[in-house]
């Protein structure tokens, strides 16, 4: 394979969902959905979207001084997204309900932010309807998602934003599993081949 078209493969996993192999189980990441936010020849960056945390959004905003509304989104569960920078905040969200201070763009209808701004939107119910919001991410060095990969520790599933925003964080892995075929758990405890 030319320089070239691994380049262009490697770019195709942005907006794209890895799922937790049993390669992972007894990991970190045992049963992951992660939603791949960016992914270049330097490295890839993903929130995990199925590990809810006990604290709530009220948490974050009173900790940042932003008056919330009651009736708001404070009872809302923040997530896990990752292991790395697990003090950073950031929101997954729809791109409806404005533009924001520091976006990164993940697909036309997917962005990620971490300003101030977007918090203080949705504590008064104007930011974004359909939302995550995380402490941390998940991140690789360059070439090391696509080592894992070919070391079957994770399968790609296309974004589903029924499984993103809607489904049961306990029902996530089995759902963008269901999404590729895989619909017998067992089918993956003698997993073989690249993912």
């Amino acid at each position: 394979m030319t320089k070239k078209n691994q380049q262009s493969k490697q770019l195709k996993l942005t907006n794209q969902f890895l799922v937790a192999s049993p390669i992972l189980n007894e990991t970190a990441f045992e049963r992951s959905v992660i939603l791949v936010c960016e992914h270049t020849q330097d490295g890839a960056m993903g929130i995990v979207i199925n590990r809810p945390t006990e604290a709530k959004l009220s948490e974050i905003f009173l900790q940042l001084k932003i008056d919330f509304l009651p009736n708001g989104p404070g009872k809302q569960t923040l997530l896990s997204g990752g292991p790395v920078g697990p003090e950073n905040g950031f929101v997954l969200h729809g791109q409806d309900g404005g533009a924001w201070k520091n976006s990164l763009k993940v697909s036309p209808s997917l962005s990620l932010t971490s300003s101030r701004d977007i918090l203080e939107a949705l504590a008064i119910n104007k930011g974004p309807k359909h939302n995550l919001i995380t402490l941390g991410y998940a991140g690789w060095e360059g070439q090391q998602l696509e080592d894992e990969l070919m070391e079957n520790a994770w399968l790609i599933a296309p974004v589903n934003d029924s499984i993103l925003f809607q489904a049961p964080m306990r029902e996530r892995w089995e759902l963008a599993l269901k999404s590729i075929g895989i619909s017998n758990l067992y089918q993956l405890s003698h997993f073989h081949g690249h993912a």
